[in-house]
């Protein structure tokens, strides 16, 4: 009986052993999981957190470029009220005199047109416009753009087209007529 004890012994123990090993491995095998889904967590909050500082500064630039077209329609309206024009007809020198520019809408109480708004007429009289043209022509941004042509259609001096997800515009026939008038002879 005593060879058969340590049989038993020695294949309870090695049993004890192998559990032991497999138990060691598992549990080495689960720790690096739990570290990845560890990191995974961190990864994610730095992700989340960039995002959100990215979507705040978009904000801050949106609400800045705000205010650049607000500040630059308001210079528009007062270099508008006041404009220097150079007269040459039939005279040997040029003189100066201070003029307020006063068009066939502006008399009417709508909105005066500025520099701007005389270079986009301009630009436009030639061949009907998409606005991005006129925004890479003017060099403003989207939305200063767009109320610039919204304004100038709504005071008839545009008329705008619809072709699919974006307007063309051209001259309306009392535009052509006041930029006809406004000619050097």
């Amino acid at each position: 009986m005593a060879e058969y004890d340590v049989i038993v012994v020695t294949i309870a123990t090695m049993l004890i052993v192998i559990s032991l090993y497999i138990l060691f491995s598992l549990g080495k095998r689960q720790r690096p999981q739990a570290t990845s889904f560890n990191e995974h967590d961190l990864l994610g909050a730095i992700v989340r957190e960039f995002n959100n500082r990215e979507a705040s500064q978009n904000k801050k630039i949106g609400e800045l470029m705000l205010r650049i077209d607000l500040l630059e329609s308001k210079i528009s309206k007062r270099q508008n009220e006041e404009r220097v024009m150079y007269t040459t007809r039939g005279e040997s020198s040029i003189s100066k005199e201070t003029v307020k520019i006063v068009t066939p809408a502006a008399r009417q109480g709508a909105y005066q047109l500025g520099p701007v708004e005389i270079q986009i007429i301009k630009f436009i009289s030639n061949t009907p416009k998409t606005s991005r043209e006129v925004q890479a022509f003017i060099n403003r941004s989207r939305e200063h753009t767009a109320r610039l042509l919204k304004r100038l259609y709504q005071d008839g001096y545009l008329r705008r087209e619809s072709r699919g997800k974006y307007f063309v515009y051209s001259l309306t026939e009392r535009c052509k007529q006041i930029t006809a008038e406004q000619q050097p002879s």
